[in-house]
């Protein structure tokens, strides 16, 4: 719900929380976020639509399977469950209980019974999972006995895997090994150092991080793995797809040139991605490209002359049955060989098409970044793709006719009788529902969180506001369950992305946000969504054209904040001496850049940054041997920081400006190096200074959290840091004393 009239989110928030007063329900904290079940799906976990996520239908129909996740905050471990229902019990009420077929955990940042797929027996499925201290592989469950076969024995953590459609041969990634860089040669005449990152160099082992190797193998137990070498190292952010015969192998690898038509696209984030220099160097690109992959001989040749997003996600690919041509979302189209109407409609944005092996395209639709599709069914009656809108979930059908495809109303043939779904919002914690096609009748099958009728949860409202330069922007906004009208509560805002279909107890993100448990403090949070409206194509290109990789984007997300504080503060709703504000990934450069150059008005009580840059001249440094990242620092301050550009570093690069600082600030690297090098030059200078800093590792935490002791150490401790500089609280528990006493040394 948008409101726009204050004092009627005023009204709701009070008549939602007295009754929440009233009761005798418990405060939410960050271990309730950490124990909470959801979906298991990898896609989802980071925030994708669970449409089409859910449910695992054997390729019969009548058997299905749901993997279901939660933290285990005794064990530190994440804990998997796999769930088989009959399809003819859905509708039963009472809803049938589930048969939990297996158990799985994980003591590592990896998923268990990620990819799972069944094969044609409709008894076997398989999936990516690990056993505790062992390296993920892909193994091989069979209903019938309840037998688990590890059918790879990879050395490395495998990362992917894709299945002939027989099951008789699986392709799957693997993270490459560490290799030293002293050996008996460079021991002997010295290393010369090329595009070694830092802590390459200082660790004196080639780190694998976002490094692949690709191997084929029969799910003979006795077959030795083939590993199939490639030209061009494949993108660790796309899962590459074997074709049905296991002859070909669909990967994305980021483009070692730009074409001159490719700068026809007027896509801005492709535009974003190429560097404007014809001659700039390999790896300075930010833009990806298909490759259609020969099993038997190795070779590589494009699938498209197009460019493609550099994307973590949110992109489906699956073959035809005949392996012929590869039907994909979010894909760019080539701009040669269609008159100029198709020409302007290409150039503009992404598509789902049919890609054929002989070049041939056929576009299904125009996609969007902001609405994801999942292709839920391609049969020989047509296509169904799922998207994820504004709206809700939509189901979209297709017909090839003639030499194209064209969209249909809903078609019983491709469709089920049922449909298995996730049901939640802001304010409704998840549940999995099934849904008749025929009637259009709702029945609950889970409660994943039956718990939660014990909490006193904070209430979600949507709300707009506009950032300095009158961009409209929104967010979530939660209000503390006991909230007293005309009370200002304390303010902190979580930046970096918002969404309106999601039940979040933290927020966007679990490597920082806590705002459930934050609310259980007396706070107000904000999540913001950092970007123009979602949807609003017309403010989006004006966003992408002019701020993206510029400091005029740090300077319009620093409005957004500033907007919200004033927004809130004119609804008599927040202290505005008393907010705090989180960063993370690459907010942490918008954050800092706020921290470092304050304006009237507008001071932050608090602050937190997790796992990001922010684009300083220690971080150019440290990157220095990363052509896209090096370019991406020069384009935001604006040249280099040495001769012309430098009065430019001086003025707007975080790290020359720390001692603007007043803010008590709470650092969180991830147990990588780099991570722990980004923040490495402020917590020196601020130490240096005498100014409250704290920086809190974790071993070897993944950018997106997932190991509960990590989530708690950067999510709880940021409640905690929160609640100490905005309410001036402490946490009475006896092993958080230590904690106190370093932070009230903080103090002045």
């Amino acid at each position: 719900m948008k409101v726009l009239a204050w004092a009627a989110l005023v009204l709701v928030a009070c008549a939602s929380s007295t009754a929440i007063a009233e009761s005798r329900f418990r405060p939410f904290t960050e271990a309730d976020a950490i124990g909470m079940t959801t979906i298991g799906d990898p896609d989802y976990w980071h925030h994708n639509q669970s449409a089409g996520r859910v449910a695992h239908f054997s390729p019969d129909g009548r058997r299905l399977v749901v993997v279901l996740r939660r933290g285990d905050m005794a064990q530190g471990t994440t804990e998997y469950s796999l769930l088989l229902y009959r399809t003819e019990d859905l509708l039963r009420q009472p809803p049938p209980a589930p048969d939990v077929v297996l158990r799985m955990s994980s003591s590592s940042n990896r998923e268990v019974f990620a990819s799972i797929r069944w094969l044609p027996d409709n008894d076997t499925l398989l999936f990516l999972g690990e056993k505790p201290g062992e390296e993920r592989q892909v193994f091989g469950f069979q209903l019938a006995d309840r037998t688990l076969r590890q059918l790879t024995r990879s050395a490395t953590s495998v990362t992917s895997y894709s299945a002939s459609a027989d099951g008789k041969h699986i392709l799957y990634m693997a993270e490459s090994p560490r290799r030293p860089l002293w050996d008996a040669r460079t021991r002997r005449e010295g290393l010369v150092v090329a595009d070694e990152d830092l802590t390459e160099l200082i660790s004196g082992e080639r780190a694998p991080f976002g490094s692949r190797d690709m191997y084929l193998q029969s799910t003979d137990a006795a077959d030795t793995p083939r590993r199939i070498e490639l030209v061009d190292q494949p993108d660790a952010g796309f899962a590459p797809v074997l074709s049905p015969d296991g002859q070909h192998v669909l990967v994305r690898a980021f483009a070692t040139s730009i074409p001159p038509l490719w700068r026809a696209y007027t896509d801005p984030l492709l535009k974003y991605g190429m560097p404007d220099d014809a001659s700039a160097p390999a790896g300075s690109s930010r833009v990806m490209q298909y490759f259609v992959v020969d099993v038997a001989s190795g070779n590589a040749r494009p699938l498209l002359d197009a460019p493609q997003l550099m994307t973590s996600g949110g992109i489906d690919a699956r073959w035809a049955a005949d392996g012929e041509s590869v039907l994909m979302t979010l894909v760019h189209l080539p701009l040669d060989g269609v008159d100029a109407e198709e020409r302007e409609r290409r150039a503009t944005g992404p598509y789902t098409a049919e890609i054929a092996l002989n070049g041939q395209v056929k576009p299904l639709a125009p996609a969007s970044v902001f609405e994801l599709s999942k292709i839920e069914g391609w049969k020989d009656s047509g296509v169904v793709l799922v998207r994820e809108t504004l709206q809700g979930t939509q189901r979209s059908f297709f017909r090839e006719r003639g030499d194209g495809w064209t969209r249909v109303d809903t078609s019983p043939d491709l469709q089920r009788r049922v449909s298995v779904e996730l049901k939640e919002g802001p304010n409704q914690p998840p549940t999995i529902v099934v849904r008749d096609s025929g009637s259009g009748r709702e029945s609950l099958l889970l409660d994943l969180n039956p718990q939660f009728g014990e909490l006193a949860l904070a209430r979600q409202e949507e709300i707009e506001w506009q950032a300095s330069d009158g961009t409209t922007v929104r967010g979530g906004l939660y209000f503390p369950p006991d909230y007293v009208r005309g009370k200002r509560y304390p303010l902190v805002i979580q930046t970096h992305g918002y969404s309106a279909s999601l039940f979040a107890p933290e927020g966007i993100f679990t490597s920082a946000f806590a705002a459930q448990a934050l609310a259980a403090k007396d706070i107000i949070v904000l999540q913001a969504w950092d970007f123009p409206e979602e949807g609003n194509e017309a403010a989006w290109q004006l966003y992408a054209g002019t701020k993206l990789a510029s400091v005029a984007q740090h300077q319009f997300e620093q409005s957004v904040y500033e907007g919200a504080i004033d927004h809130l503060d004119a609804a008599g709703l927040i202290d505005r001496d008393k907010v705090g504000i989180i960063g993370f990934s690459y907010t942490c450069w918008s954050v800092k850049y706020a921290l470092s150059h304050p304006r009237p008005g507008y001071r932050y009580a608090a602050a937190a940054v997790s796992d990001g840059f922010d684009g300083g001249y220690w971080n150019y440094i440290v990157y220095g041997n990363k052509p896209a990242l090096v370019r991406q620092f020069e384009d935001t301050a604006g040249g280099t920081p040495y001769g012309p550009g430098l009065q430019a570093w001086l003025r707007e690069a975080p790290g020359f400006n720390v001692d603007r600082v007043e803010t008590p600030l709470r650092m969180i690297p991830l147990g990588n190096p780099a991570s722990l090098l980004n923040d490495w030059e402020w917590y020196v200078l601020l130490r240096r200074m005498g100014k409250p800093v704290e920086l809190v590792m974790v071993e070897d935490g993944s950018h997106s959290l997932v190991k509960p002791w990590d989530r708690m150490v950067a999510s709880d401790g940021n409640v905690d840091w929160f609640d100490f500089w905005l309410n001036g609280r402490k946490d009475p528990a006896a092993d958080k004393a230590a904690q106190y006493a370093r932070w009230e040394a903080m103090q002045p």
